[in-house]
């Protein structure tokens, strides 16, 4: 049985073998290797010369699998460690079996591997501890962290249709005392059909970051497709910040946001999420926009559960469907709709809703936020008024009545956060009954 990030190097034709049988690290031709006799082509105690050399051999693509077990690369400069060129693939033996570690210091910000259009990794962590930068201030839009899809920052190469999937990265922080830096486990930089499933981050200032270089088209950014995307102790487990995807199994505990998606000007961010988790956040859960408008997105099925900070807050065009958020921290609200539409359809929400003049709010069949009711009421025979509880979120903005009798056609309402008073102006001689519709748009 194959346990969830893990390889059967038996069962998958592969191009070259690379192995630590001590230690230095050493590669060889997979399909020369008869029984236990092979040709070492490369030998050396740092893995990404190494591994770096394998790719290089292989100038029409092919399959790399790297045996079980820790793997040293010493940062010494400032260049990409490893270049998984295009229609190239490395697998690992398995999440936590294959690990690249990582030590040194790098004098320019940089990511540990890049990989260019249609190249694959699968089945192995990357842990960046240890690979520190020199403390400065760095120029704006600056990278460092694990994996990039595509280049930065010039964009000269392409990560269209890359694929990872069970990796784990950790430990991408940069020390302190550094300013201008884009920090993420793994970035989705450049190009369109990216595919990222089942990854792991632990301790990393972003996990997944998705964004784009100055010198692409953000347009032309469509369908990144995330799926089983988990975290732990992240800044900011998804940072999105332009083009269009879709995203899928999202777990995150002990982080400070969950999901931070924006819009630079001039730029379309859009995107379909479904399936989001998040547990002990530090700060705001989920935020769709900040001073820039996010563009239709649909989030279904968000459960937000012990959050510092703002539950979810919304600006563009937003669908939150089936969202459960408790356990907002006192001083904060669960939903604050900041500008745009929001539409709200059915979930539990714990905790106040904050509505600014700039955005329009819908809520349907939402338990712990009704912004629309319906009844009847009746007057007591030798009666003025009756007032009832309307079960609204709050006080009612609009209460129509409905009146079946002449005694009641002239009722007038009042109203606070929970009850409404409906009131005639003489004693009714008899039961009478008046249909009521209230409103409540925050």
């Amino acid at each position: 049985m194959v346990r969830f990030g893990e390889q059967q190097p038996e069962t998958h034709p592969y191009s070259m073998i690379v192995h630590k049988p001590d230690p230095d690290i050493e590669y060889y031709e997979a399909y020369k290797n008869i029984g236990r006799k092979y040709t070492i082509l490369k030998r050396g105690a740092d893995a990404s010369t190494v591994i770096q050399s394998a790719i290089n051999a292989l100038t029409s693509g092919g399959r790399i699998f790297i045996k079980a077990g820790t793997y040293p690369i010493l940062l010494t400069g400032d260049s990409w460690t490893i270049i998984l060129k295009q229609k190239v693939e490395i697998c690992g033996e398995g999440i936590d079996k294959t690990v690249l570690q990582y030590s040194g210091t790098l004098s320019v910000p940089s990511y540990m591997l890049q990989m260019h259009a249609s190249s694959r990794l699968s089945g192995l962590t990357i842990d960046v501890n240890g690979a520190n930068l020199t403390y400065g201030t760095y120029p704006a839009s600056s990278y460092f962290g694990g994996v990039c899809m595509g280049d930065e920052p010039t964009a000269d190469i392409a990560g269209d249709y890359a694929m990872c999937e069970r990796v784990k990265v950790m430990n991408a922080k940069p020390t302190g005392g550094v300013l201008n830096l884009e920090s993420a486990g793994l970035n989705m930089f450049c190009g369109a059909g990216m595919t990222v499933k089942n990854i792991i981050f632990d301790n990393c200032n972003d996990g997944l970051f998705i964004t784009y270089p100055s010198s692409v088209v953000a347009d032309s950014l469509h369908f990144r497709f995330a799926s089983g995307i988990y975290g732990k102790d992240c800044d900011a487990l998804i940072y999105w910040e332009v083009g269009s995807g879709i995203l899928r199994a999202v777990r995150g505990v002990d982080c400070g946001r969950l999901l931070f998606v924006r819009s630079p000007a001039g730029s379309i961010t859009k995107g379909i999420i479904d399936d989001l988790q998040g547990y002990n956040l530090s700060t705001n859960a989920i935020t769709l926009g900040s001073s820039d408008v996010v563009e239709d997105f649909v989030i279904v099925n968000a459960h937000l559960d012990t959050v510092a900070g703002h539950g979810i807050i919304t600006n563009g065009n937003i669908t939150l469907m089936n969202p459960v958020i408790r356990n907002v921290a006192g001083g904060h609200v669960g939903i604050w709709a900041q500008s745009g539409i929001l539409k709200v359809k059915g979930g539990h929400i714990t905790g106040t809703v904050s509505v600014e003049p700039a955005a329009s709010v819908h809520f349907d069949d939402v338990i712990g936020f009704v912004t629309e009711n319906s009844r009847t009421a009746t007057i007591l025979s030798g009666q003025t008024s009756v007032t009832f509880a309307h079960g609204l979120a709050g006080a009612p903005t609009l209460v129509t009545l409905g009146a079946t009798h002449a005694e009641v056609s002239d009722a007038i309402w009042s109203a606070d956060a929970t009850n409404i008073t409906i009131t005639v102006p003489s004693a009714v001689t008899a039961n009478r009954s008046i249909s009521w519709y209230a409103e409540y748009k925050p």
